[in-house]
């Protein structure tokens, strides 16, 4: 079945919308852990928050490059640099800091970062896609010799 741009450009989109709203969550989960930014944080936090992080910032280059079976590597940094972005964008128009020079040079790089990061994510979607897909596809039972 040949897959479209427009395909492709809805997997990205959608891909980049579940990883703002990850982040948006993960950033409700930070806060419901210590609603006083200069208090402690609990255990349980900081137990979890590494695993956290990772899930909100793997899962959507993953989830993409799982429906659209191609081109992993490249769709995973592609919705990982999106997400990330868009991400920070709202985190920073959410608190009300004006978008400046230096603000803008660390939104890239946190961006570029997050892409490599999401690269790997996506070509592990990718291949994931694609050994589930030969695994259930193959499955023929081998005649016997007489």
């Amino acid at each position: 079945m040949k897959r479209t741009s427009t395909e492709c450009f809805f997997v990205v989109l959608c891909g980049s919308a579940l990883a703002v709203a990850l982040n948006v969550a993960f950033q409700a989960y930070a806060v419901s852990a210590a609603p006083d930014p200069d208090g402690d944080f609990p255990f349980w936090y900081g137990c979890t928050i590494d695993m956290a992080s990772f899930v909100a910032k793997a899962t959507p280059a993953f989830v993409a490059a799982l429906v659209w079976r191609r081109a992993g590597f490249l769709l995973g940094a592609t919705v990982g640099f999106l997400g990330s972005m868009g991400a920070s964008s709202f985190y920073l128009l959410q608190r009300g800091v004006p978008l400046t020079t230096g603000n803008s040079r660390v939104l890239l790089c946190t961006a570029v970062t997050l892409a490599v990061i999401a690269c790997v994510a996506g070509g592990a979607g990718e291949l994931a896609a694609r050994r589930f897909s030969n695994y259930s596809s193959k499955r023929t039972r081998v005649p016997r010799a007489a």
